[in-house]
């Protein structure tokens, strides 16, 4: 009697992704909630508008930063800081289907990877902070 053996692929297990928890001071959940009600607002007012850069523009005003200097290629400690979790606040504010790293990325002048990273470090702790 003939036998047929099958012979199956081990399946490649891969350890569970880290998450990064990052605490977020009473300063920048302040600044935060504020993005989030003139998100609201905007999002009201312009409904066809594109929510990602709606989003972007709220955060903007309210940590008081320039437009331009969020998208230089500074390296200063607070401004990366401010600028990651702006990354993090788009992604978390965004209705579903969110909106792509790639489109945050080219928002911010920055890779995807970039926008990746800092939706891991700080999106938990955002979505706590706003509610989403």
């Amino acid at each position: 009697m003939d036998q047929i053996i099958i012979i199956e692929p081990m399946p490649i297990l891969r350890p569970p992704r880290a998450r990064i928890v990052t605490a977020i001071d009473s300063r920048t959940r302040l600044r935060l909630r504020e993005a989030a009600k003139a998100y609201g607002r905007a999002c009201a007012l312009r409904p066809g508008d594109n929510r990602c850069q709606l989003a972007f523009t709220a955060g903007v005003a309210s940590f008081g930063y320039s437009i331009g200097r969020l998208q230089s290629d500074d390296r200063e400690t607070d401004l990366t800081r401010v600028r990651q979790q702006l990354m993090a606040f788009c992604r978390v504010i965004s209705p579903k289907p969110r909106h792509s790293f790639e489109v945050i990325g080219r928002l911010f002048h920055r890779h995807h990877a970039t926008v990746m990273h800092a939706a891991a470090k700080y999106g938990d702790a955002i979505e706590q902070v706003i509610g989403s």
